[in-house]
C-alpha cells in the first residue's frame, strides 16, 4: 500500500510538473516579446493587479504570472519547473551527456522534427529562466540554432531578457557573444532563416542596428548595476570585434554614460591605451 502510495504521489506530483511547464510555456505564447522577468516569493495575479483566476478572492501561489511584457515566477515554482525541464532537456537528441563531450551537439543528433524542436526550445527556455548558468540548455539552443530552428534575432531578444534578471551569468554572455559573431560577420549555418535572403546567399544581419541595440543593453544594464565589468566587458570585446574584422560602424561614439558618471573608474579603463601600441 505504501509503495502505491509512493507512486500516486510521483504521478501527481509529475503532472503538476508539466502542468507548470505548460502554463509557462503559453504566456510566451500569448505574449513572445516579455523583456524582463523576477523570481518572487509568490507569483499572483495580484501583483499586475489583475483579477485572480475564476473571479475569485486573491489565491495562493499561481507558480507564474505575466502581464505588460513583464514576467512573474514564484521561487518555489521556479524550483519545481527547473527539476522537471531540465530531466527532460537531459532526454533529447541534443543534450550534451558529460562534461567531456564535445562543445556542441553533432549534427547527427539532430532532428528535422519542427514539434519535436519546439519542445526542446520550450525545455531549454524554462531551464534557463530558472537557472541561466545552465550550460546543457544552452547547448541544445546552439543546436536549434545551427540548424535553423531557433530565429537569430529572436534569440537575441531571449538572451536579453535572461540578462536583466542574470546580469553576472558568464554563460549567458559568453552565448551571447557568439550570436553577435554570427549576427555582425555571417557565421551561420545556410539554415539560418534571418540571415538567407532571396538570393540564396547568407549575409550579416544589420551591423548598425545590432550595435545600436547592443550597446543600448549594455548602458541599461550599466544603469542598474554600479560597476557593472560584466557589461562593460561586454562592450568592449563588441568593440574589439567590430574593429578587428574591419566593421566601420558610426555607433560606437563613447557612451552617454560616461558624461553621467566621469568617475566611473570601471568604464574608462577600457578606452586606456594600450602601452604596447605606442611608438
Amino acid at each position: 500500500i505504501e509503495e502505491g502510495f509512493v507512486r500516486v504521489r510521483e504521478v501527481a506530483l509529475s503532472v503538476a510538473m508539466a502542468g507548470l511547464l505548460a502554463r509557462l510555456s503559453g504566456l510566451f505564447e500569448e505574449d513572445p516579446l516579455i523583456d524582463e522577468y523576477a523570481l518572487v516569493p509568490e507569483a499572483t495575479s495580484a501583483l499586475f493587479g489583475l483579477d485572480c483566476p475564476g473571479g475569485g478572492e486573491e489565491g495562493g501561489d499561481e507558480g507564474c504570472v505575466a502581464a505588460g511584457q513583464k514576467l512573474a515566477i514564484s521561487v518555489e515554482g521556479a524550483l519545481v519547473v527547473y527539476r522537471h525541464a531540465h530531466r527532460k532537456l537531459l532526454a533529447t537528441p541534443f543534450a550534451v551527456p558529460c562534461p567531456s563531450a564535445p562543445s556542441r551537439p553533432p549534427k547527427a543528433a539532430t532532428t528535422a522534427d519542427p514539434g519535436a524542436d519546439q519542445v526542446v526550445v520550450s525545455l531549454s527556455r524554462a531551464a534557463l529562466l530558472c537557472c541561466a548558468d545552465c550550460a546543457s540548455a544552452w547547448h541544445c539552443r546552439e543546436a536549434l540554432l545551427d540548424q535553423g530552428s531557433i530565429h537569430l534575432e529572436a534569440e537575441l531578444r531571449f538572451v536579453a531578457l535572461l540578462l536583466r534578471t542574470n546580469h553576472k551569468s558568464g554563460e549567458t554572455w559568453a552565448y551571447r557573444r557568439r550570436l553577435l559573431s554570427r549576427a555582425l560577420l555571417g557565421q551561420a549555418d545556410a539554415s539560418e532563416p534571418m540571415l538567407v535572403p532571396a538570393d540564396g546567399r547568407w549575409t550579416p544581419m544589420d551591423a548598425e542596428g545590432v550595435v545600436c541595440r547592443e550597446l543600448a543593453l549594455v548602458e541599461e544594464l550599466a544603469r542598474k548595476y554600479d560597476h557593472h565589468y560584466y557589461a562593460w566587458n561586454h562592450w568592449a570585446w563588441l568593440e574589439h570585434l567590430c574593429v578587428e574584422n574591419g566593421l566601420a560602424l558610426n555607433s560606437f561614439d563613447f557612451p552617454r554614460l560616461v558624461f553621467v558618471t566621469p568617475s566611473h573608474y570601471g568604464l574608462f579603463h577600457h578606452r586606456l591605451p594600450d602601452p604596447r601600441a605606442r611608438p
